[in-house]
């Protein structure tokens, strides 16, 4: 045992650590994640503008996990990722439980738990909007009054 232990201590020293400590990691992804990322919006947009045409000209029979996706593509034009949470539970359910009555759910209870969503998503932020243009107002306001116009 004690033998075992210090041939792997040999072994795992056996490499000197590079001079001046660990290797910069975002070095070897600077020329790499620009191109990645530009594929990665283009494909998303374009995606997820398909995903709406289907949505809005194709479906016919909207159930409450056509609705939650449908969602999911609005939300995610404006980068929220809240709605995928409830298509994971719902496809959860789906798999797992069958026979949960959350499997029974109506196309207006899943609009009821979209409108949730949006206000747990939304709600958050409006103080926070209305604190920005609130303030934009109190600067306008005071550099009109500290430069009055003749």
């Amino acid at each position: 045992m004690l033998t075992e232990l210090n041939v792997t201590t040999m072994l795992n020293f056996t490499t000197a650590p590079p001079v001046g400590g660990c290797p910069p990691v975002g070095i070897q992804l600077e020329g790499l994640l620009p191109p990645v990322l530009t594929i990665d919006v283009t494909l998303g947009l374009l995606g997820n503008a398909v995903a709406l045409w289907i949505f809005c000209f194709k479906v016919k029979k909207w159930n409450p996990n056509t609705l939650f996706l449908f969602n999911l593509v609005i939300a995610d034009f404006l980068a929220l990722h809240a709605l995928m949470t409830v298509v994971a539970i719902y496809r959860y359910f789906k798999v797992v439980h069958p026979h949960h009555r959350v499997n029974l759910m109506t196309r207006r209870q899943a609009a009821f738990v979209s409108l949730i969503v949006w206000f747990l998503v939304i709600g958050p932020r409006v103080p926070m909007l209305a604190f920005n243009h609130i303030r934009g107002a109190a600067i306008a306001r005071s550099a009109s009054s500290s430069n009055p116009t003749r």
